[in-house]
């Protein structure tokens, strides 16, 4: 009897290790779970604020679209977008502009 005894006890050990180490796994998947969870949450809020943002992003590039083919239509299909104001058009940068018609200027004027 003291030999079945000492293997039951030995199994019994090594089964009761197995539960808490299978315990502790499924507490850590529950922990996974609710991050989870939280982290879901926090992520349909983020989308709710980005595609608000793309939206006016959107509406913006629509803008700069329209008053740039307004500029280009009152310019007469010419090329000179920006106009006088332009930075490309100050006699600093006058290599860059975009508006010269021989090398000699030094700014463009329009």
């Amino acid at each position: 009897m003291s030999l079945y005894g000492q293997i039951y006890t030995r199994k019994r050990t090594q089964v009761l290790e197995q539960q808490n180490f299978l315990k502790g796994g499924l507490g850590k998947l529950a922990e996974a779970a609710v991050t989870v969870d939280t982290l879901s949450v926090a992520a349909e809020k983020q989308r709710v604020v980005l595609r608000a943002k793309q939206a006016e992003a959107d509406e913006a590039l629509v803008h700069i679209q329209d008053s740039m083919l307004k500029v280009r239509r009152a310019d007469g299909g010419r090329g000179a977008v920006w106009g006088p104001e332009a930075a490309c058009c100050r006699p600093a940068n006058a290599s860059l502009c975009c508006h010269r018609t021989t090398t000699l200027e030094t700014s463009c004027g329009g």
